[in-house]
């Protein structure tokens, strides 16, 4: 919070159910068949990007980065809540993968990377 990235901010109840609605629609959206590789991962990394902003939100924080806002969400993320350590890690890998065709577009998303999965949780060891 000390680089004015990351700002102490109350959320409120519709604000958390508009974030898990739009999850819920990127991962219904991550599922249709006839979109390519790439459209699903796209939906697919919104969603993550939506349930980590659901957590850093509801812990009472909001990201004010001006640039690298989805670098700092799973940063705070992880800061937040540090059971979920490793999935900011593996959504983090995953807003790299989306850069790289989105920016660059010299990665090529195969089917079985685009198939919404959830990652190992560190909840409950």
């Amino acid at each position: 919070m000390a680089d004015k990235r990351v700002a102490s901010e109350g959320t409120s109840k519709s604000e958390l159910d508009e974030l898990r609605a739009r999850a819920d629609v990127n991962l219904k959206d991550a599922q249709i068949a006839t979109l390519s590789a790439t459209g699903r991962y796209e939906f697919a990394y919104n969603a993550a990007r939506h349930m980590a902003t659901i957590v850093v939100r509801a812990s009472g924080y909001r990201v004010t980065a001006k640039s690298s806002h989805h670098v700092i969400t799973f940063q705070a993320l992880q800061a937040a809540e540090p059971a979920f350590a490793p999935m900011a890690v593996y959504f983090d890998r995953a807003r790299v993968t989306r850069n790289e065709f989105s920016y660059n577009g010299h990665t090529i998303v195969s089917a079985r990377s685009a198939r919404p999965h959830r990652p190992a949780p560190a909840l409950g060891r």
